[in-house]
């Protein structure tokens, strides 16, 4: 019965911490290619959309509006991850030798 006032505050934590997790994962295959410069600025990016939409929406939504900006910094990080690592995979078939009609 306590928790029925705060469901919107803690559906936003649990997307925000699924989302949290799928960062991790993209974080760890970053820091697998090496890659600690952009984690850091996507991180950093992250970092700052959280600041600036959770501060924003804490005076119209009160705490839920501070999670779901917690839940926007994580997605936007997972989106410049996942951008990077595309655009990896895609760098690394091209120079892949033994592609199909690449001449040895």
């Amino acid at each position: 019965a306590g928790y029925a006032a705060a469901a919107g505050v803690l559906r936003g934590y649990a997307v925000a911490m699924m989302l949290c997790y799928v960062g991790m994962i993209l974080t760890a295959a970053m820091k697998a290619h090496q890659a600690t410069r952009p984690l850091f600025v996507y991180r950093l990016a992250g970092s700052l959309v959280t600041l600036g939409l959770g501060t924003a929406l804490l005076y119209p939504l009160g705490l839920s509006g501070a999670v779901w900006g917690m839940a926007a910094g994580y997605l936007c990080h997972i989106l410049l991850m996942a951008r990077w690592l595309h655009r990896e995979a895609r760098a690394e078939e091209t120079l892949t030798p033994d592609a199909p009609g690449v001449a040895a």
